[in-house]
């Protein structure tokens, strides 16, 4: 077992060359939106590559531009910095974009999954994000291969729509669209928090 602190590694400079993981973003998704995080990739995470990283989440209802959290929004942890305020942008103005920028580049280095867990609690923030409301017993546990899968899936069964949800509609443009079929069956069984 080994300890990784992404940030210190960061500042350390202990980092890929940023042409290298353009290289192998760019040949599997569209650019990404800023730049600077082709540089933020600390090498010993990319020795790593090819195993598979576990996003594991709670589904959480926010509130403003996000809606709902999960499994994609959970990989904006992996960027390494402490304070992630310039990839937020003003009211938020950058974070969907920044959430897609690292999934992709987990996505290109990892084998991503996800599990999104609530067998006691989740949270849900209220509109002034001064304190959370805790939903406790909701008893499920949901996993898949396809961290966007997983997220659209419960999104929908959370009733909301993914067009709504602006980093689920991106990584609908990145990871595409699901059958039709597998949406019906999510929105028969609903999951009310």
């Amino acid at each position: 077992m080994e300890y990784l602190n992404l940030s210190e590694e960061l500042w350390s400079k202990r980092v890929c060359e940023p042409e290298e993981i353009r290289h192998i973003v760019d040949s599997r998704f569209k650019s990404l939106v800023n730049d600077i995080m082709y540089s933020m990739v600390p090498s010993r995470l990319y020795e790593m590559r090819g195993g598979t990283l576990l996003s594991l989440a709670k589904p959480k209802l926010a509130y403003g531009t996000i809606g709902v959290t999960m499994a994609i929004k959970n990989l904006f942890g992996m960027i390494p910095t402490p304070y992630r305020g310039k990839f937020h942008g003003r009211n938020d103005s950058l974070l969907n974009d920044s959430i897609m920028d690292i999934c992709k580049i987990c996505h290109s280095v990892f084998n991503v999954s996800g599990i999104i867990e609530a067998i006691f609690s989740t949270p849900a923030a209220d509109e002034l994000l001064l304190k959370s409301k805790i939903y406790r017993d909701l008893g499920f546990v949901w996993g898949a291969k396809s961290i966007f899968e997983l997220d659209v899936l419960i999104a929908i069964q959370m009733g909301f729509d993914i067009k709504d949800v602006r980093h689920l509609a991106l990584a609908a443009q990145t990871f595409g669209y699901l059958p039709q079929k597998i949406i019906e069956v999510a929105k028969k069984h609903p999951v009310r928090l």
